[in-house]
């Protein structure tokens, strides 16, 4: 589905080996992503399958859309319902279980709880700092995905990762780690928000796609029977024309 209905998908150069680092990791782990799209759990699977095989993905979802969307249990989803007293607690005891029951488990979450725009200042619930906060040496990965358009019809999926590791509990608390989650979320969106208004596709690793841009399948057709070029290139103007009063 990324393949299909995105341009690409890229994140930002070389932070994909935050995510690698952990397919060896014996060490539970936690990855935390923002919220701005319906599209958030299958991202998680994607990277998951693509960086961490090895590791089993444990992630929620409203039990009202999971059983909408019933073959995500299959991949390690469960349900959950907020609207129930001590669904929360109840779901932050199942995750700690069964990440100490086995550390090579990783525990997916966004930790808004809602849908939420990126440029939205981070505010987090707290469920994934107290899972954090019980977890001794646990890894957090702090991811951003930003959905954007650039030049072709398709959208861009843009990533950005960074790690935080627990080496000595130094965190301590669940307020602790509601701090230094929400710096490290913040952080990660920060850069994110900066690649992706300054539109550099250079500044990107590209995991899926990015294909030539694509109008219609009859202005594709015509374009080779012509001989046309039918990729859309976004040009820059130079100061000089800016300042002349120039149409580029």
């Amino acid at each position: 589905m990324l393949r299909r209905d995105f341009h690409a998908v890229r994140i930002v150069s070389g932070q994909q080996l935050h995510l690698a680092a952990l397919n060896d990791s014996r060490r539970p782990a936690i990855v935390l992503m923002n919220h701005p799209s319906w599209w958030d759990p299958l991202i998680g699977i994607f990277l998951s399958r693509r960086f961490t095989p090895s590791r089993p993905l444990l992630a929620p979802m409203e039990a009202e859309q999971l059983a909408k969307f019933r073959f995500f249990r299959k991949l390690g989803i469960f349900g959950v319902d907020p609207d129930q007293a001590g669904a929360l607690q109840a779901m932050q005891q199942h995750v700690i279980s069964r990440l100490q029951g086995n550390l090579r488990h990783t525990f997916w979450v966004t930790p808004q709880g809602e849908f939420t725009d990126p440029r939205v200042p981070m505010r987090l619930r707290p469920g994934a700092a107290a899972i954090a906060a019980a977890l001794p040496e646990v890894v957090c990965i702090c991811m951003a995905a930003e959905l954007v358009f650039w030049n072709d019809r398709r959208p861009e999926l843009l990533l950005s990762a960074r790690t935080i590791s627990d080496d000595a509990s130094r965190f301590g608390s669940t307020t602790g780690w509601t701090r230094v989650l929400t710096e490290g979320m913040t952080a990660a969106g920060a850069e994110l928000a900066a690649h992706a208004t300054a539109r550099n596709a250079a500044a990107f690793d590209v995991l899926l796609g990015a294909e030539s841009a694509k109008v219609s399948v009859f202005y594709d057709a015509w374009a080779k029977l012509t001989g046309r070029n039918v990729a859309i290139e976004a040009r820059r103007r130079s100061a000089s024309s800016r300042t002349s009063g120039e149409v580029s």
